[in-house]
């Protein structure tokens, strides 16, 4: 279902960044089968949360142009 593939890819961008996070900010986390719009998204609502300590996306032609946590 939809919400467990949300849930899910919540789950691996979490474990993404307790791997890469080393006391600088992560640009454009790649996270394998999902387009950038997609995991931008899910981080915003992982920091809206309180799961994750920042969110700062970069806009361009109207649409995200990058982001990071």
């Amino acid at each position: 279902s939809i919400i467990t593939a949300n849930i899910k890819l919540r789950r691996l961008i979490l474990f993404k960044i307790e791997t890469k996070y080393r006391s600088i900010a992560l640009y454009n986390l790649n996270i394998d089968g999902f387009d950038l719009d997609t995991v931008a998204y899910h981080c915003k609502i992982l920091a809206d949360a309180g799961l994750l300590d920042s969110y700062e996306p970069t806009y361009g032609d109207d649409r995200i142009y990058a982001f990071s946590v």
